[in-house]
């Protein structure tokens, strides 16, 4: 499904960490989802040159300063206030990953007072939903990050 381009829609898809410039299969996933979505494209992550390797000729949006979760998050906030130009929030915000990384995301995103609705690709996909055993330990170092850097994430 080709994804139709909308100024006030933008679809933003979590890189996940791949080996040696490859995707992993979470990540197929995401972007397989995300461009089920009608809306502009946006890949988030250190690698997204990889992700749009996955989909040539299609324009996708690239944020690429970021290398973990919370980069990634305060990332889409800067890009969103850029394109409001500091105007009332006229931008839906979508942000796709993976059913296990969806708690540590909101987590991050009250924190940042971004408003955005998280999906996960299973659910667009419909496919199961997996979780991860390491998931609650990373959601624990994502709490301390926060709570002694808070300063540091504006």
């Amino acid at each position: 499904m080709q994804n139709t381009t909308q100024s006030n829609k933008f679809i933003f898809i979590l890189f996940n960490a791949g080996r040696r410039g490859e995707l992993t299969n979470d990540c197929r996933l995401r972007i397989d989802a995300g461009r089920r979505l009608h809306g502009q494209l946006c890949y988030v992550g250190r690698d997204t040159k990889i992700m749009k390797k996955y989909f040539d000729g299609i324009h996708v949006e690239e944020l690429n300063n970021c290398h973990d979760t919370i980069g990634n998050i305060r990332e889409i906030k800067r890009f969103i206030e850029d394109k409001n130009n500091g105007k009332e929030n006229s931008m839906e915000a979508i942000i796709v990953s993976n059913f296990y990384h969806l708690r540590r995301i909101e987590l991050i995103l009250n924190k940042f007072n971004l408003p955005a609705k998280l999906i996960s690709a299973e659910e667009i996909l419909k496919k199961r939903k997996r979780i991860s055993l390491f998931e609650p330990l990373r959601l624990i170092y994502t709490m301390i990050r926060i709570k002694f850097s808070y300063a540091k994430l504006r």
